[in-house]
């Protein structure tokens, strides 16, 4: 069997990790958790999206516990700086699907860590995950009052990735200060459908049209009309693919589109939407994203 660029790119990154334990003398094989920032270097505010890939090295199946992050949980992000912070989700818990990895099977999800209260200064941290993938034996559920050291086993710690975060200068500084100020109720800016989706980004789409942050606007805002005026929703996401042909945010709201025409039951519509996404972005990091779209499409007759 023959691999695709993107599969061979995910291998070498579980690879390495693998590589780094052995070294460090973790050499019984047991279920290993690897993270890739998809975008590692932004501006104060913009979007953070991780890859996150789960990869079983043995012969034999392994059940997992659904990866929870919370103050409870048992998931836990980490960014260092000098210092240790552990974001909680602004929600209060976020969780990903119930992982059962086979023999020698990958799992990969995309997390948007704009659900996180994350650093809110210029800096270069390291990022990484720590994951208890079991229940201790003697309990059946995790009583809520519980710490999370008292109810979990099998420790899992992820590699670790750089990410910098740089304060906006010129033109940039002054579209951020124009969102930050028509936004202060947040509690961070790590809520971007708010922050960008605000009263003022139609303005900035006007005014800035070269900002960095520009092109969030527009497809925070083409989110945002989803709800009250689909169509002009989805002219602004396709307006984003076509301005930023070589940006993630492009294959993202790719797939927001696929997505809306699912939910709208225009199966066929959406089937054709996703095989554009494969076909303009053949080697996305996002194909996680796009494969549970298309498992859910296939459940409905499309072919691909």
């Amino acid at each position: 069997m023959r691999l695709t660029t993107y599969q061979t790119l995910s291998l070498s990154v579980l690879l390495g990790a693998l590589f780094v334990s052995f070294l460090l003398g973790e050499q019984e094989e047991s279920p290993a958790i690897s993270i890739k920032l998809l975008t590692p270097k932004i501006l104060i505010a913009e979007p953070v999206l991780m890859k996150l890939i789960f990869y079983n090295p043995t012969d034999k199946p392994v059940k997992m516990e659904a990866p929870v992050f919370s103050m409870h949980g048992n998931a836990f992000l980490h960014f260092e700086d000098g210092e240790s912070i552990t974001p909680l989700p602004l929600r209060g818990a976020y969780a990903l699907s119930l992982i059962s990895l086979g023999a020698k099977q990958i799992h990969e999800e995309i997390m948007d860590l704009s659900i996180f209260s994350l650093p809110e200064k210029p800096g270069e941290y390291t990022v990484y995950i720590v994951y208890f993938s079991g229940i201790k034996e003697e309990t059946v559920k995790p009583p809520r009052h519980e710490i999370w050291k008292e109810i979990w086993k099998g420790k899992i710690v992820s590699n670790k990735e750089k990410l910098i975060i740089h304060a906006p200068i010129g033109v940039d500084a002054e579209v951020f200060k124009i969102l930050k100020t028509s936004r202060r109720h947040l509690r961070s800016w790590g809520e971007p459908e708010a922050f960008y989706g605000s009263n003022v980004a139609e303005e900035i789409l006007k005014k800035y049209p070269k900002s960095r942050y520009t092109k969030y606007c527009l497809f925070y805002l083409g989110k945002r009309y989803l709800f009250r005026n689909w169509e002009k929703g989805i002219v602004y996401l396709q307006q984003v693919i076509a301005e930023n042909p070589d940006h993630l945010i492009s294959h993202w709201a790719q797939l927001v589109i696929v997505d809306e025409l699912l939910k709208k039951g225009r199966i066929k519509e959406a089937g054709s939407a996703l095989k554009f996404f494969y076909e303009k972005f053949p080697n996305s990091e996002l194909n996680p994203w796009a494969k549970k779209i298309q498992a859910r499409l296939e459940e409905l007759g499309e072919k691909f």
